[in-house]
């Protein structure tokens, strides 16, 4: 009996090891920290949806770089951008960005478009992949929650499938990310063709409100906390990363070298260049209290490549052309860039079932170009691959919109603070002139769960305004590769559903054989 019981706590333990495992895949990056890819949909020649003040692209832009700063707010994530603000992205692209990053979630920034003016509101669509569903749908409707309560209608949470195939995705973006192994939403902040939204939307606060609270909602799901620096000790921030600064004094803050890092009024200090500065607390006294940030040099952290168009007929795949391939450098303060040289495209390969890849490479950073050979890619603009200016720096000086006095916890090496230093403050945008680069991370995986009621788009939504990004869209979903033939195709759902599965299994069985092992002795003692 003891035997016995010695199996079954070696069982029970395999099973908790799978499960530790399962959990501590969550983070995927080599310091530990969730990687978030932000993706503004559209851009470059694809506008998207249009209103009487604004094109999409631009909007998507500026929610994006909103979100990815407040984000860099917290501690334990790592954000990045698919895209400049000049360039497009092709949907495979995006995807394949996030697997070479090692992205736990992928977020497409959007705004809609319906046939009339009254559709209205926020909604969020998450992807249909049975491994990720559940616990997506918790963050749509989190997410859709806090965009709401900036003066939007709230439309909630909804999903769409494939025409062919109800397993998949309708929109390619999120049916790439899942290829990738990982989950997918996209945020529908308002209808561009609604006029009450479209007003509330060019409101260049109100983008950066919106991105706030898109942050605010991940922040929240993942259980992060504001990042904090105690006065007389000295930090390391990324370019773009801020963190707030703790102390006895409340007061002026400067900073010795606002072309390092800038600190605003309420202590809130990002980091800007390359180098080191000192920021100062003076008090009314004329007491003073500083910290030290240290800000590394921005370096490139991994490429992605993507072509226009994706799909190709069998026969063609060959003579792809080779100017309209779009190399992207990711870098470290996760901004990306499009090359216009200094990459090499190797030979293309059949990965089979309609798939090629070429190799790319690019300063010892490595990745793969994907083709579908599996028919006509619909429509699309032959000039998406172009560059359509200068790209902007993303460099922005958040708000502390949900700041320290409002029960967000900021923590620092030592010690977690939760208090009142400082009022928040809506600081404007403000951006500077730098060019900015970085540094790797890992491999992705799914998020926690619950799931809440699903409703179905109505009619007249547009999720995703299709236009010339979103062809690509839904032919690409329904005439794109075999899933499982793609060379990351759902590796991190296929080893959390086994771990679990296993896990559960075991559990069951040890239980089992205890209560009939414990069945039978206790006839025996009733026999003897």
């Amino acid at each position: 009996m003891r035997h016995l019981f010695r199996i079954i706590a070696c069982m029970a333990a395999a099973a908790a090891f799978c499960l530790v495992m399962n959990i501590q895949a969550e983070a995927r990056d080599s310091s530990g920290d969730i990687v978030i890819i932000v993706d503004p949909g559209h851009g470059g020649n694809d506008g998207g949806a249009v209103s009487a003040y604004d094109t999409e692209a631009e909007l998507n832009w500026n929610i994006a770089v909103a979100l990815k700063a407040e984000l860099q707010t917290y501690n334990g994530v790592k954000v990045y951008l698919t895209r400049g603000s000049a360039e497009w992205n092709s949907n495979a692209a995006r995807g394949r960005m996030g697997a070479q990053l090692g992205a736990d979630l992928f977020v497409s920034v959007h705004n809609n478009s319906g046939t009339g003016s009254s559709a209205n509101g926020v909604q969020v669509y998450g992807t249909v992949n049975a491994a990720y569903k559940a616990s997506i749908q918790t963050l749509c409707n989190n997410i859709a929650s806090h965009v709401s309560a900036l003066g939007l209608t709230n439309g909630g949470y909804h999903t769409r499938v494939s025409t062919n195939d109800s397993s998949r995705d309708y929109y390619t973006m999120l049916d790439e990310a899942v290829k990738c192994g990982i989950p997918g939403l996209i945020i529908e902040h308002c209808y561009l063709s609604n006029p009450s939204d479209a007003e509330f939307i060019h409101n260049e606060e109100n983008q950066k409100k919106c991105g706030i609270a898109d942050a605010t909602a991940i922040a929240e799901y993942y259980g992060l906390t504001k990042r904090g620096v105690y006065a007389g000790s000295e930090i390391t921030l990324l370019r773009t990363y801020s963190a707030h600064m703790l102390g006895n004094l409340s007061g002026t803050y400067t900073s010795s070298d606002n072309s390092v890092a800038y600190v605003n009024e309420s202590g809130l200090i990002t980091a800007v260049g390359a180098g080191s500065a000192v920021i100062t607390c003076t008090g009314a006294d004329g007491q003073k209290e500083s910290v030290t940030i240290n800000v590394p040099q921005t370096q490139p952290a991994a490429i992605a490549a993507g072509i226009n168009p994706t799909f190709y007929d069998a026969d063609k795949v060959a003579s792809y052309d080779k100017s309209t391939v779009m190399v992207k450098a990711v870098y470290t303060d996760g901004s990306a860039r499009q090359l216009s040289e200094g990459y090499t495209l190797g030979e293309i390969t059949d990965s089979g079932n309609g798939a090629y890849d070429v190799p790319v490479s690019y300063q010892g950073l490595s990745c793969s170009l994907r083709l579908y050979g599996t028919g006509a890619s619909g429509s699309y603009s032959l000039d998406n691959y172009k560059v359509t200016g200068t790209n902007k720096d993303i460099l922005v000086y958040p708000a502390i919109y949900n700041g320290i006095n409002t029960g967000i916890s900021i923590t620092s090496d030592q010690n977690s603070y939760t208090g009142t230093a400082g009022t928040p403050v809506e600081e404007p945008t403000e951006a500077v002139t730098e060019e900015p680069s970085q540094a790797p991370t890992q491999e992705p995986a799914t998020t926690p769960a619950e799931e809440p009621s699903e409703t179905q788009p109505p009619e007249t939504s547009e999720a995703v305004s299709e236009s010339q990004e979103e062809t690509e869209s839904e032919t690409e979903t329904e005439t794109g590769a075999d899933t499982k033939n793609d060379e990351t195709d759902n590796k991190s759902d296929s080893i959390t559903v086994v771990l679990l599965v296993a896990a559960a299994v075991v559990l069951a069985v040890g239980a089992a054989v205890a209560v009939i092992f414990a069945l039978k002795r206790k006839r025996e003692k009733q026999n003897e």
